[in-house]
């Protein structure tokens, strides 16, 4: 039997906590990602940490029709509040665009990656697996964070 690679999702370094608590489960991206349901490692190069998730949904549509479970997912109420959120990683973003919204749960099968060695193992694995697309974007953040 072929086992399955994990996905390499980019986080925010001030997301952490939050997803280690449970707490975020939910990461919207501008446009159409290739993201699909099954292993993932969240990830942030900047802040050297990885967290092990099972992605459950993904959908894309317009930030304007965000339903009013998805915003409070995603810890805002409104899709202007969805905007302003997203506009330190994409300026040019509105209301019009269209997002790919990314839901997922705490792996529970895989420890969590608590010591060097594994952590490092995994960013190397994230790092490995991004697609041009998403270093440019992992690039631009970087820009973004200077």
């Amino acid at each position: 039997m072929l086992k399955t690679q994990p996905q390499a999702i980019l986080m925010a370094p001030l997301h952490h906590k939050a997803i280690e608590a449970g707490e975020k489960r939910l990461t919207i991206r501008e446009g159409v990602r290739d993201v699909r349901n099954g292993p993932a490692l969240l990830c942030c190069p900047i802040a050297s940490w990885c967290v092990s998730v099972d992605v459950v949904n993904v959908h894309y549509q317009t930030i304007r029709n965000l339903n009013a479970s998805t915003r409070k997912a995603y810890g805002v109420e409104t899709a202007s509040d969805v905007v302003e959120t997203l506009k330190p990683y994409y300026p040019d973003i509105t209301p019009d665009n269209v997002v790919t919204v990314i839901e997922f749960e705490l792996n529970q099968r895989y420890p969590k990656y608590t010591n060097n060695q594994q952590n490092e193992r995994a960013l190397a694995h994230c790092v490995d697996n991004l697609t041009p697309a998403g270093w440019e974007a992992f690039r631009e953040e970087v820009e973004l964070r200077r």
